[in-house]
């Protein structure tokens, strides 16, 4: 005798097999998304770091004697908040100081970026 549907057991193996299916692709889903934030709040603390280096650089490209401080305060940037600290350190070479820029997240435990540059102070 011949049967026109599916028995249970081939029901329950095919309701099994689309269950972990969905599991997967839920699950990659997931990771995808806390992929692209994670990915987000780094390319935001770039530009946080880049803008903070070029507001030295700009002063030294149109011949002006850079302010040069150090400092540590609080961004926001594409949605994130941010703590930075920047560093000034000076070098071998009479009139040079190296300034860095670190950005950390929101609570400043975790460095997010650090960007460093070099500095002319020479008269």
């Amino acid at each position: 005798m011949h049967s026109k549907g599916f028995t249970l057991l081939e029901v329950l193996i095919a309701v099994a097999v689309a269950a972990m299916a969905l599991v997967t692709i839920a699950a990659s889903l997931a990771n995808s998304h806390r992929t692209t934030g994670a990915l987000s709040q780094r390319m935001a603390a770039d530009v946080v770091a880049r803008n903070l280096l070029d507001r030295y650089i700009i002063p030294v490209n149109i011949g002006n004697k850079p302010k040069i401080v150090t400092e540590a305060g609080n961004i926001s940037m594409g949605g994130h908040n941010f703590t930075y600290a920047q560093a000034v350190d000076k070098t071998e070479t009479t009139g040079l100081f190296k300034l860095t820029v670190s950005v950390y997240d929101a609570t400043g435990e975790q460095q997010i970026r650090q960007l460093s540059m070099f500095v002319n102070q020479s008269p």
